[in-house]
Protein backbone atom coordinates (compact mmCIF):
# COMPACT_ATOMS: atom_id res chain seq x y z
CA UNK A 1 0.00 0.00 0.00
CA UNK A 2 1.45 3.33 -1.06
CA UNK A 3 1.54 6.04 1.61
CA UNK A 4 0.59 9.16 -0.34
CA UNK A 5 0.75 11.33 2.79
CA UNK A 6 4.53 11.63 2.39
CA UNK A 7 4.60 11.87 -1.43
CA UNK A 8 5.34 15.02 -3.41
CA UNK A 9 5.29 15.53 -7.20
CA UNK A 10 8.80 14.10 -7.62
CA UNK A 11 7.74 10.96 -5.74
CA UNK A 12 4.73 10.53 -8.05
CA UNK A 13 7.05 10.82 -11.05
CA UNK A 14 9.67 8.41 -9.74
CA UNK A 15 7.57 5.81 -7.89
CA UNK A 16 4.41 5.70 -10.00
CA UNK A 17 4.91 7.21 -13.45
CA UNK A 18 8.45 6.07 -14.32
CA UNK A 19 7.56 2.34 -13.94
CA UNK A 20 4.34 2.80 -15.94
CA UNK A 21 6.15 4.55 -18.79
CA UNK A 22 8.85 1.89 -18.86
CA UNK A 23 6.24 -0.88 -18.89
CA UNK A 24 4.40 0.89 -21.73
CA UNK A 25 7.67 0.82 -23.68
CA UNK A 26 8.88 4.43 -23.56
CA UNK A 27 12.57 5.24 -23.09
CA UNK A 28 14.61 8.35 -23.89
CA UNK A 29 16.33 8.35 -27.27
CA UNK A 30 14.38 5.42 -28.72
CA UNK A 31 11.64 5.06 -31.33
CA UNK A 32 9.23 5.36 -28.39
CA UNK A 33 10.85 8.48 -27.01
CA UNK A 34 10.37 9.94 -23.55
CA UNK A 35 11.20 13.63 -23.14
CA UNK A 36 11.33 14.95 -19.58
CA UNK A 37 10.62 18.57 -18.65
CA UNK A 38 10.08 19.93 -22.14
CA UNK A 39 10.29 23.73 -22.04
CA UNK A 40 7.60 25.43 -24.13
CA UNK A 41 7.27 29.09 -25.08
CA UNK A 42 4.01 30.80 -25.90
CA UNK A 43 3.35 34.00 -27.85
CA UNK A 44 3.80 37.18 -25.86
CA UNK A 45 0.83 38.18 -23.76
CA UNK A 46 -0.47 41.73 -23.97
CA UNK A 47 -3.34 43.98 -23.01
CA UNK A 48 -4.27 46.80 -25.35
CA UNK A 49 -1.46 47.96 -27.55
CA UNK A 50 1.35 45.47 -28.30
CA UNK A 51 4.78 46.37 -26.98
CA UNK A 52 7.41 43.74 -27.81
CA UNK A 53 9.84 45.19 -25.26
CA UNK A 54 7.41 45.13 -22.31
CA UNK A 55 4.95 42.35 -23.05
CA UNK A 56 5.91 39.24 -21.06
CA UNK A 57 6.77 36.00 -22.78
CA UNK A 58 4.81 33.07 -21.38
CA UNK A 59 6.59 29.79 -20.67
CA UNK A 60 5.64 26.38 -19.43
CA UNK A 61 7.34 23.07 -18.76
CA UNK A 62 5.61 19.81 -19.68
CA UNK A 63 6.65 17.06 -17.25
CA UNK A 64 6.73 14.39 -19.96
CA UNK A 65 6.23 14.42 -23.71
CA UNK A 66 5.98 10.89 -25.10
CA UNK A 67 6.34 10.25 -28.81
CA UNK A 68 6.19 7.32 -31.18
CA UNK A 69 8.26 7.48 -34.36
CA UNK A 70 8.74 11.21 -33.80
CA UNK A 71 5.16 11.78 -34.98
CA UNK A 72 2.51 10.77 -32.48
CA UNK A 73 2.72 12.48 -29.12
CA UNK A 74 0.97 12.54 -25.77
CA UNK A 75 1.70 14.61 -22.69
CA UNK A 76 1.84 13.44 -19.08
CA UNK A 77 1.54 15.98 -16.28
CA UNK A 78 2.48 14.83 -12.77
CA UNK A 79 1.02 16.42 -9.66
CA UNK A 80 1.51 15.84 -5.95
CA UNK A 81 -1.17 13.75 -4.23
CA UNK A 82 -2.27 16.87 -2.34
CA UNK A 83 -3.23 18.56 -5.65
CA UNK A 84 -6.86 18.22 -6.65
CA UNK A 85 -7.30 17.56 -10.37
CA UNK A 86 -9.22 20.80 -10.93
CA UNK A 87 -10.03 22.60 -14.18
CA UNK A 88 -6.88 24.71 -13.69
CA UNK A 89 -4.71 21.58 -13.64
CA UNK A 90 -6.54 20.15 -16.64
CA UNK A 91 -6.14 23.42 -18.58
CA UNK A 92 -2.41 23.46 -17.78
CA UNK A 93 -1.91 19.94 -19.15
CA UNK A 94 -4.12 20.69 -22.16
CA UNK A 95 -2.11 23.84 -22.97
CA UNK A 96 1.07 21.72 -23.14
CA UNK A 97 -0.60 19.05 -25.28
CA UNK A 98 -2.13 21.64 -27.61
CA UNK A 99 1.10 23.65 -27.98
CA UNK A 100 2.22 24.13 -31.60
CA UNK A 101 5.52 22.30 -30.95
CA UNK A 102 3.78 19.30 -29.38
CA UNK A 103 0.34 18.73 -30.95
CA UNK A 104 -0.37 15.72 -28.77
CA UNK A 105 -3.33 13.43 -29.37
CA UNK A 106 -3.81 12.78 -25.64
CA UNK A 107 -2.90 14.41 -22.38
CA UNK A 108 -2.74 12.62 -19.06
CA UNK A 109 -2.78 13.91 -15.51
CA UNK A 110 -1.70 11.85 -12.51
CA UNK A 111 -1.59 12.91 -8.86
CA UNK A 112 -0.77 9.43 -7.61
CA UNK A 113 -4.34 8.67 -6.65
CA UNK A 114 -5.79 8.97 -10.15
CA UNK A 115 -4.46 8.49 -13.70
CA UNK A 116 -6.79 10.39 -16.09
CA UNK A 117 -6.53 10.33 -19.90
CA UNK A 118 -8.05 13.11 -22.03
CA UNK A 119 -8.29 13.65 -25.80
CA UNK A 120 -6.55 16.91 -26.69
CA UNK A 121 -8.85 17.73 -29.61
CA UNK A 122 -11.86 17.81 -27.27
CA UNK A 123 -10.38 20.65 -25.22
CA UNK A 124 -9.85 21.08 -21.50
CA UNK A 125 -13.55 21.11 -20.60
CA UNK A 126 -14.25 17.56 -21.82
CA UNK A 127 -14.41 14.64 -19.44
CA UNK A 128 -11.51 12.18 -19.39
CA UNK A 129 -11.90 9.21 -21.68
CA UNK A 130 -10.72 7.07 -18.78
CA UNK A 131 -9.66 7.51 -15.16
CA UNK A 132 -7.96 4.72 -13.27
CA UNK A 133 -7.44 4.71 -9.51
CA UNK A 134 -3.97 3.86 -8.23
CA UNK A 135 -5.26 0.66 -6.64
CA UNK A 136 -6.38 -0.56 -10.09
CA UNK A 137 -3.35 0.46 -12.16
CA UNK A 138 -1.88 -3.05 -12.19
CA UNK A 139 -5.11 -4.88 -12.96
CA UNK A 140 -6.22 -2.27 -15.53
CA UNK A 141 -2.81 -1.78 -17.14
CA UNK A 142 -4.07 -3.44 -20.33
CA UNK A 143 -6.46 -0.48 -20.74
CA UNK A 144 -3.58 2.00 -20.60
CA UNK A 145 -1.62 -0.18 -23.04
CA UNK A 146 -4.56 -0.21 -25.46
CA UNK A 147 -4.73 3.61 -25.46
CA UNK A 148 -1.20 4.91 -24.74
CA UNK A 149 1.03 2.04 -25.83
CA UNK A 150 3.16 2.71 -28.93
CA UNK A 151 1.47 -0.04 -30.96
CA UNK A 152 -1.99 1.29 -30.06
CA UNK A 153 -1.01 4.82 -31.04
CA UNK A 154 0.40 3.66 -34.39
CA UNK A 155 -2.80 1.70 -35.01
CA UNK A 156 -5.09 4.62 -34.13
CA UNK A 157 -3.01 7.37 -35.76
CA UNK A 158 -1.22 5.84 -38.77
CA UNK A 159 1.11 7.94 -40.86
CA UNK A 160 -0.96 9.63 -43.52
CA UNK A 161 0.41 9.88 -47.01
CA UNK A 162 -1.10 12.15 -49.61
CA UNK A 163 -2.32 10.31 -52.68
CA UNK A 164 -1.12 12.42 -55.64
CA UNK A 165 -1.68 9.84 -58.39
CA UNK A 166 -4.68 10.00 -60.77
CA UNK A 167 -7.88 8.57 -59.25
CA UNK A 168 -9.36 5.30 -60.50
CA UNK A 169 -12.68 7.08 -60.93
CA UNK A 170 -14.82 9.93 -59.56
CA UNK A 171 -14.53 10.09 -55.77
CA UNK A 172 -11.93 7.29 -55.65
CA UNK A 173 -8.27 7.18 -54.76
CA UNK A 174 -5.56 6.02 -57.14
CA UNK A 175 -5.40 2.61 -55.49
CA UNK A 176 -7.95 0.06 -54.36
CA UNK A 177 -7.63 -2.71 -51.84
CA UNK A 178 -9.44 -5.90 -52.63
CA UNK A 179 -10.48 -7.60 -49.44
CA UNK A 180 -12.63 -10.33 -50.97
CA UNK A 181 -13.72 -11.54 -54.38
CA UNK A 182 -12.27 -11.35 -57.90
CA UNK A 183 -11.26 -8.75 -60.43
Amino acid sequence: MTNFNVFNEADVREEILAPILKKLGYEPGTRNNLIREQSLRYPKSFLGRKNPHKDPELRGIADYVLEVDGLIRWVLEAKAPSVVLSIDVIEQAWSYANHAEVRAVYFVICNGYTFSVFQTQHGPNADPIISIDHACLQSDFHILQSILGPDALMREFPKKEVDVNPPLGPGLRSVARISRGWI
